[in-house]
Parts: structure tokens; sequence; C-alpha cells
């Protein structure tokens, strides 16, 4: 299974050119996307959800300073928030 960052993620999150149509979101070159597929790639694998959004389900992706949520709606997987992580801060 596959995690597709929406186009707002790369673009304005991750500070990444969003690549021509025929190249595909989820192969683009970033460790918070590679993680995420790596975490979602078996349907059982390791997910810690975000309980502090009630009204959909998503997951914690976390590498280096990246954290990310996910929504696991089936295939694909979609990774709809990115941000480095703030040490100390309430918004982390």
């Amino acid at each position: 299974m596959s995690v597709r960052p929406t186009l707002r993620c790369p673009r304005e999150e991750l500070g990444l050119k969003v690549p021509p149509i025929n190249e595909p979101l989820d192969e683009l070159d970033h460790p918070l996307i590679s993680k995420a597929n790596d975490q979602f790639a078996v349907p059982t694998g390791p997910r810690e959800r975000i309980r502090a959004v009630d009204d959909a389900i998503m997951f914690k992706v976390k590498v280096q300073r990246w954290r990310g949520a996910v929504v696991d709606s089936g295939e694909p997987s979609w990774l709809v928030a990115a941000g480095t992580r703030e040490d100390g801060s309430r918004d982390n």
C-alpha cells in the first residue's frame, strides 16, 4: 500500500517542487514520504493514532525532525499534513 501526499504537502509543507503529472507523488524523495510508505506498506504495520483529531481517523508518521498525519482510508492512504518537530512546543 502506498501513501500519497496531497499536492499541498510537497509544495507548501515539505518545500518540494511538484513533479510532472506522469511522476507519482508517493515516489518523491523526502524522508517523511519514504517513512510513511514504509510504515503503511503492510496493512497491519505499526500505527499510532492522533487522538486530538476526532472527526477523522489519522495516524502519526515521524522521522528525524519531520512529523506527518496520514489518513488511512483504503488504497491509497493520504499524507495530509507535514511539518517539523518544535522541541518544547505545544504545537509539535
